[in-house]
């Protein structure tokens, strides 16, 4: 029969230190599964999606997969540039500030500004500047 680790000096403190990376990397895993499933099924029918601050680029490879039509902006030439679907021909990396976009008005079925808002000085303005690319129904 096994004992409970509490039983033991310095056990408890043991087991979770035992525990802690195998519990963390499973529930981030989950997350990140459940994440990707749950953008996967809002991104809908291929259509035309403005990511703004793609980062390295997880969600535009998730979008192209989907047969969706790309654009991303970033203020950094850099970040864009590390995209690895930079020569996919239907990625297009456009360098801009997210609070005035060089697009027209409408020209977007979808806009995604993920974990970019607070990292801007106005967050109200690129959510206005993408109210105004967005398409009707967008």
């Amino acid at each position: 029969m096994a004992t409970h680790p509490a039983g033991k000096p310095g056990a408890m403190r043991q087991f979770y230190e035992d525990v802690a990376g195998r519990t963390l990397d499973r529930n981030t895993r989950r997350g990140i599964r459940y994440r990707n499933e749950s953008i996967r099924r809002r991104l809908g029918s291929p259509g035309r999606i403005l990511e703004i601050g793609p980062g390295e680029g997880w969600l535009v490879e998730m979008a192209l997969q989907a047969g969706h039509r790309v654009v991303t902006t970033d203020l950094s030439r850099r970040w864009l540039g590390r995209l690895p679907s930079a020569g996919h021909p239907r990625l297009l990396r456009v360098q801009g500030d997210a609070m005035t976009l060089p697009f027209a008005s409408g020209q977007f079925d979808r806009v995604i500004a993920a974990e970019v808002l607070e990292h801007l000085p106005d967050p109200l303005a690129t959510i206005r500047e993408a109210a105004r690319i967005l398409a009707p129904g967008g």
